[in-house]
């Protein structure tokens, strides 16, 4: 199910980012789910962060 919900995200930050940038930004999907993977892993580190 998390890498689901992560292709799902990847997917869209994907498409809003090269919507949105001039010049386009060119991140692949599994670039943005490894970026996402990430700060998931910030989250249980510190788990009281605010969001």
């Amino acid at each position: 199910m998390r890498r689901n919900i992560f292709s799902i995200a990847a997917t869209a930050i994907l498409s809003l980012v090269q919507s949105q940038s001039s010049p386009p930004i060119n991140m692949t999907e599994p670039e943005i789910m490894e970026f996402l993977e990430e700060i998931a892993d910030g989250f249980r580190i510190w788990p009281e962060a605010p969001l």
